[in-house]
């Protein structure tokens, strides 16, 4: 046991390691270190196999009678041979990526069949590049912003145009009432009532895109004119040319007047027969995008 500890001793010195850092090595306190080297004590099996691990050495070494030796000793031996063992060469081939560009939104660079172009701008001369999966999402928050504008025109169209039928029917109540005075007065209610529903239609569809009542409406707005009059330079030809643009000026004042109050007539009532079809043509546009925006 004397043996055992002198070597431990002997090996920990040449490591030079004191028995507490030899201990927190070992996980034991450095009173156990030193109770090994007095020969108080002897470590267990598995104490004895971390020693080794930690002077480097065998079991045998550590067990045996032979003392530690501090220095190899030099002995006379043939001469080593060497064995050269020669590497393979392995080159390396790295392909080069080709670069188009840059995605605008990621900077990433993007080569053959990775990238699309938009074209903006007036005629279309400013270049766009956009990485594919950029793309996707610009053309998916494109299709939700058009859902979410679809659906605020249809709120749109139905506010103001309750507001123009709503108005309209006022001022028909006002007319019939103080100055026509219809008599009975349901029959002012009833029309009221008409008026209303035909201003509604009329109201709700000029506020959407691609409605044929704008133009219908717009038609009725235009005003008629005069053709070429043909006179002689002298005073009965100026006295005649005077009396007909004036003349005709009146007259085309009042047929354009009579024109667009007939369009107010006519265009609210031509809205309700419209009306049905753009409702339902509305419906499928509106359900088409709301399937590509989700």
């Amino acid at each position: 046991m004397e043996d055992l500890g002198n070597k431990i001793s002997e090996y920990r010195k040449q490591l030079d390691l004191t028995q507490k850092d030899l201990g927190d090595k070992l996980n034991v306190s450095p009173q156990a270190v030193s109770k090994w080297e007095n020969g108080q004590a002897e470590p267990d099996a598995s104490t004895i196999k971390k020693l080794c691990e930690i002077f480097k050495i065998s079991t045998d070494e550590l067990l045996g009678n032979d003392p530690p030796v501090k220095e190899a000793a030099v002995t006379a031996s043939p001469a080593p041979v060497v064995e050269r063992v020669v590497q393979p060469v392995v080159e390396r081939v790295v392909e080069q990526k080709i670069i188009n560009g840059y995605c605008e939104d990621c900077k990433k660079p993007v080569g053959p069949n990775e990238y699309v172009v938009k074209h903006t701008g007036r005629g279309a001369g400013v270049q766009h590049i956009y990485c594919k999966q950029c793309n996707d999402i610009r053309i998916r928050s494109e299709r939700i912003y058009a859902y979410n504008e679809f659906k605020r025109q249809n709120k749109k169209s139905l506010v103001l145009g309750s507001l123009i039928a709503l108005g309209v029917t006022a001022l028909f109540c006002v007319l019939f009432m103080a100055v026509i005075k219809l008599e009975p007065l349901w029959a002012t209610g009833l029309i009221a009532v008409g008026v209303f529903i035909c201003w509604l239609a009329f109201g709700i569809q000029v506020f959407w895109e691609d409605s044929v009542v704008p133009d219908i409406f717009f038609f009725f707005l235009k005003s008629f004119t005069l053709p070429g009059v043909i006179f002689t330079l002298d005073l009965d030809g100026i006295i005649f040319l005077i009396l007909v643009k004036v003349g005709g000026a009146i007259l085309c004042a009042i047929l354009s007047v009579i024109f667009f109050l007939f369009g107010l007539l006519f265009t609210p009532i031509a809205s309700i027969v419209i009306l049905p079809f753009a409702a339902i043509k509305r419906a499928l546009e509106g359900r088409s995008l709301k399937k590509a925006a989700h």
